[in-house]
């Protein structure tokens, strides 16, 4: 393959690793990885741990921020060539201008999540 695309799908496997394995070995040397996931800060993605183990959000096996989503590529053989994140900030202000309740409180207690997007080449 010269292309795979994967839009917001890797925080909702099972197994992320066997998944982004299994993209490698498909793409050619010089192949691209289009990447996007909903990441969390820090806090954000602590919370989000505790509702996946109490299974109020089973949806979500796994949860990156930044900096893990980044290391995760990286481990796996790929090269971020680019890459763009909403701000964390804007987004938990929309949460909590929402007028639905539900998004009020995910951006009162930080549960905001913003969108990660990059491009990688198979190393």
């Amino acid at each position: 393959m010269d292309l795979v695309i994967i839009e917001n799908v890797i925080d909702h496997v099972r197994n992320a690793d066997r998944l982004v394995a299994e993209i490698y070995r498909v793409l050619k040397a010089d192949g691209i990885l289009y990447l996007t996931v909903n990441v969390h800060p820090a806090w954000g993605s602590f919370l989000h741990g505790i509702l996946a183990i109490t299974r109020i959000d089973r949806g979500h096996p796994h949860r990156f921020t930044l900096k893990r989503i980044a290391e995760f590529l990286f481990h796996h053989g790929y090269i971020t060539k680019y890459y763009t994140s909403e701000g964390y900030r804007d987004c938990r202000r929309k949460y909590i201008q929402s007028p639905d309740l539900k998004y009020k409180i995910i951006g009162a207690i930080g549960l905001s999540e913003f969108l990660y997007t990059s491009v990688s080449v198979k190393a």
